[in-house]
């Protein structure tokens, strides 16, 4: 559960970034942001895509494939985890 520290930094950070984007403006600004947000939608449909391809090969895996398909989840779970309190 999100305990109440975290969402008062996430608060804290998004009140901060609401003040700093109100004193940017410009097109180059808004062209900036929208290469960003494509940015996103790309990275997000790539793991989406990623994500399906996966559950279509999980079942065809063989056990030494699958062990190590484990351990590499197991490392990025631990590395996400160091970055989200």
């Amino acid at each position: 559960m999100v305990n109440e520290m975290t969402l008062s930094r996430i608060s804290d950070f998004v009140s901060q970034l609401g003040a700093l984007l109100s004193k940017v403006s410009g097109i180059g600004f808004w062209l900036f942001m929208l290469g960003i947000a494509l940015l996103a939608v790309l990275l997000f449909a790539v793991v989406i895509k990623l994500l399906i391809h996966l559950v279509k090969i999980l079942p065809n895996l063989t056990i030494g494939q699958f062990i190590k398909f484990v351990l590499v989840l197991a490392v990025i779970l631990i590395v996400v985890g160091l970055f989200v309190p």
